[in-house]
């Protein structure tokens, strides 16, 4: 299995997301947590690291991020081979 290309539209609709609700950096993380532990538990370990607060927010944003564009452009293709 490979990872999903990431579309524009996808890229344009989840930086929207980010940029129009400031929970959603944390509602992802909820959803990583709930779907995937370990990656969670990856990603919270900088949580604990000496790093400065801005890198651990940066970090944690980044991170959701990228999941939640894997995860969205993953739910479009399926979409979009179910309808084709």
């Amino acid at each position: 299995m490979f990872l999903p290309k990431i579309s524009e539209d996808t890229l344009n609709s989840t930086f929207a997301s980010l940029r129009d609700d400031s929970g959603y950096a944390k509602k992802t993380i909820t959803q990583i947590k709930e779907e995937n532990p370990t990656l969670y538990s990856l990603i919270t370990t900088m949580v604990d690291s000496p790093k400065n607060e801005d890198f651990v927010k940066g970090y944690i944003v980044g991170a959701s991020q990228f999941y939640s564009l894997l995860s969205r452009q993953l739910e479009s293709d399926i979409l979009n081979e179910l309808y084709e």
